[in-house]
């Protein structure tokens, strides 16, 4: 992804990796480059590509039965991908929806972009499981016929078949039906339509003040940027992307954690949250109760500070089967370095198990201990290490760029001094006092 003239980056490239870490200095632009990728993330989820043309779809009719090459299908669908979201930036107006303020994305000015480089993540290659199933199709066209449409792969080819069904069912016009096969294709493959949660730094206050959240903002103003514009007055989409995310999440709290998943991750996860949340329907607030049987739940706006950071991170792995790609604004917010530490080792567990995420953070711990589970991965299997190795990037953010800072866990990483030299200020301007204080001291004695 190339970012161009939004807030303060000028002109930065960031390829995503399985995990990605933005680190640097405030205002640098961390939680814009996030933003940019969520916009890419959320576009993607609503788009629809025109794979299936309205001449296939007659030729289905006709024939019953129709081949299309897949590495033709997967090349179209990479193309169609790349020129659609590009072509977003002629007129500006998704971008401007999206961060909702004009200053930071100018429209002819700013530019969001990507390549087939970007595509890689998400795979864009037919996975053959997803064809076993049948769909109906209702035509409104052709004698108002309904298809029973059967898809399979042979030799290098999708194969789709028709068959005609005698049940009287709701008629939807050629039109209709070409947008949901469009949509079934691009579902054949792998990733293309993973779903995403963005975790903003304001989760702490949206989970408090989610109540009163609800009851002053209707849904509508909560309307997704490609949608219709509202006229209520909104927040960035990523902001709001969360506000219903938990919403939608929040019967999920009381859940026990299905035992199917990762038990490394269940562990870390019962570290950081070692009590339960829950939710109240009829007082529409959420709870949260301590591990103690004999304890009393009491209301999020009374738990700490790591806890209120933690609830979004909880609900998402409880929802593993939906989502599998994660965008987090600094994860450490609100917790003690050895939870920050848990914390680190949740996420590179999860990359493990081949999800997704992105990072925005000012933590030393969290990018200290990536290290060390990168390190341990080349004394454990050298073939995994390389593995684990390619499967992370680190990009640092300054007032004079964006810049990949390489394999971090080599022994020469200098990319890290924006930490290690602060630590090394403090250290030594405590020892310099700590000699000065010793120096008063002798000269005092004198007297």
């Amino acid at each position: 992804m190339r970012i161009q003239n939004l807030g303060p980056i000028s002109d930065a490239t960031v390829h995503l990796n399985n995990l990605t870490l933005f680190i640097g200095d405030n205002d640098t632009g961390k939680t814009l480059a996030a933003y940019s990728v969520f916009a890419f993330h959320n576009w993607l989820e609503q788009f629809v590509p025109d794979l299936f043309s309205m001449e296939d779809f007659n030729g289905l009719r006709m024939s019953a039965k129709i081949q299309i090459n897949i590495q033709r299908l997967q090349d179209s669908l990479r193309q169609k991908l790349v020129e659609a979201f590009n072509a977003l930036n002629e007129e500006g107006q998704y971008f401007q929806d999206f961060f909702r303020d004009e200053s930071t994305y100018k429209s002819g000015v700013t530019k969001i972009t990507i390549d087939n480089q970007d595509l890689n993540l998400f795979g864009l290659r037919m996975d053959e499981a997803r064809l076993a199933y049948a769909t109906v199709i209702q035509d409104g066209q052709s004698k108002r016929q309904n298809y029973a449409l059967t898809f399979e792969a042979v030799d290098g080819d999708l194969r789709i078949s028709k068959d005609e069904i005698v049940e009287r069912r709701e008629i939807s016009s050629s039109e209709q039906v070409l947008v949901r096969l469009n949509r079934m294709l691009e579902g054949f493959f792998v990733d293309s339509l993973t779903s995403s949660v963005y975790l903003p730094a304001e989760r702490m206050g949206i989970n408090v003040l989610q109540s009163r959240l609800n009851n002053q903002i209707v849904a509508e103003s909560f309307a997704n940027p490609l949608a219709v514009r509202s006229s209520v007055e909104r927040y960035p989409c990523p902001i709001e992307a969360y506000i219903k995310y938990l919403n939608g999440a929040l019967n999920l709290a009381g859940r026990p954690y299905d035992e199917k998943e990762s038990v490394e991750e269940i562990r870390l996860l019962r570290k950081l949250v070692p009590g339960t949340f829950s939710f109240d329907e009829m007082t529409n607030r959420i709870k949260y109760q301590a591990s103690s049987d004999n304890s009393k739940q009491i209301d999020v706006s009374l738990v700490s500070s790591s806890l209120k950071s933690l609830l979004g991170i909880e609900l998402f792995f409880k929802n593993r089967d939906i989502y599998n790609w994660l965008i987090i604004e600094e994860p450490e917010m609100g917790l003690h370095p050895t939870k920050q530490t848990v914390m680190m080792d949740l996420l590179y567990q999860f990359t493990v198990a081949d999800g997704h995420v992105v990072i925005a953070t000012h933590s030393d711990y969290l990018v200290k201990e990536l290290i060390n589970q990168v390190l341990a991965s080349k004394l454990t299997d050298s073939y995994k290490h390389v593995e684990m190795a390619d499967k992370v990037v680190v990009y640092e953010f300054s007032e004079s760029g964006v810049r990949n800072l390489g394999d971090i866990s080599s022994q020469n990483q200098a990319g890290l001094a924006n930490f290690d030299r602060t630590t090394d200020e403090i250290n030594n301007r405590y020892y310099d006092l700590l000699e000065k204080m010793d120096s008063n001291s002798e000269g005092l004695s004198h007297y």
